[in-house]
């Protein structure tokens, strides 16, 4: 699993041509991996396989695989990026403790 994992990450960009370990070739007919990434940052690995002759990999689904991809990885970096802008937010600069607006999300919830 991992080789396939590594290739689409180190090459950084989508992997189509070679079978990975885990995969069963007696039930997976095609696979293809796609990078999660955004902002030059890799989040994860999109891996699509199918397992029948007649349900193809056409390249109308590579390419709407490749859109999901890419809006799956702008959106986990907007994610990290909330969250890294939402913990100064809820602490104290000079002296790390929590402050008001973590006390106000707290007694919200």
């Amino acid at each position: 699993m991992l080789v396939f994992t590594q290739w689409a990450i180190a090459f950084d960009r989508d992997h189509k041509d070679l079978p990975c370990q885990h995969y069963d070739s007696s039930y997976t007919e095609e696979s293809l991996c796609i990078p999660l990434k955004a902002q030059g940052e890799t989040f994860g690995i999109l891996d699509l396989t199918t397992n029948s002759s007649s349900n193809k990999l056409t390249e109308a689904k590579q390419k709407l695989a490749l859109a999901v991809a890419e809006h799956t990885g702008l959106a986990l970096a907007n994610l990290k990026l909330r969250e890294t802008l939402r913990l100064p937010s809820i602490r104290d600069a000079l002296t790390g403790l929590y402050n008001r607006r973590y006390l106000e999300e707290y007694l919200a919830t």
